[in-house]
């Protein structure tokens, strides 16, 4: 069973769903989303092999993904959600490491909505343990991050989540491995963080 919607969890604030959904285990025989909704109406497929944009008024960024990823871009409750994957590393590889960029409108200040997803996560994810926290920019763009690991459905995960408010809305990027993999995909995933504009 692919799992990537399952992992969505019906919460308030998307710096928890995000972290709720990381996850994405492989089924080596049944590699493609048969659950995600992609390709929708309000956002069609753009040009190009890396990048995916939206015009989209309320949730409009563009990322580039890492070379040999593959990437869905999709709606959840209404809004724009997308997930970059890792390549499929052999038949042994049962979890696939992630970005996800997810949107959420917000009129609370950067810091207060941080500190708040901060103490949901504290009550919703299990094993919970943050490594550290902080502040940077990203294009221009001040964010706050999150280091932490947890425990979800039998896998043990490293991530490291970015929170970018502009104009009323917050973009979530969350990067996910499995616990103690992180430094190994820090190159990839850092160069697509590095990528990351609002239009």
């Amino acid at each position: 069973m692919n799992k990537i919607l399952p992992f969505l969890l019906p919460l308030t604030l998307f710096f928890v769903i995000t972290s709720c959904k990381s996850p994405v285990p492989v089924n080596e025989k049944k590699k493609t989303d048969e659950t995600a909704k992609t390709n929708d109406a309000s956002f069609p497929p753009p040009p190009g092999d890396d990048k995916v944009q939206t015009n989209s008024p309320y949730s409009g960024f563009d990322i580039t993904a890492p070379e040999g990823w593959e990437k869905k871009d999709t709606i959840y409750a209404g809004s724009r959600t997308l997930i970059i994957f890792s390549p499929i590393e052999g038949a042994s590889d049962d979890f696939r490491e992630n970005l996800n960029v997810v949107t959420e409108k917000t009129y609370m200040e950067p810091k207060d909505y941080f500190d708040l997803s901060r103490k949901n996560m504290n009550q919703m994810l299990t094993n919970l343990e943050e490594l550290d926290n902080g502040t940077a920019e990203i294009n221009g763009l001040p964010a706050h991050w999150l280091h932490y690991t947890h425990d979800y459905q039998g896998y043990s995960l490293e991530v490291k989540a970015y929170v970018v408010m502009r104009s009323g809305m917050a973009y979530i990027i969350t990067c996910t491995s499995k616990k103690g993999q992180m430094n190994k995909w820090k190159s990839e995933f850092e160069q697509a963080v590095n990528t990351f504009t609002v239009n």
